[in-house]
């Protein structure tokens, strides 16, 4: 899944990202 790294905008936790969008800002 590519796209979920893009989103994470980092590449630290594409993980936690999806998980807590909110926590990666």
């Amino acid at each position: 899944k590519k796209n979920s790294r893009g989103r994470s905008s980092g590449g630290k936790k594409p993980v936690s990202n999806a998980l807590n969008p909110s926590d990666s800002k």
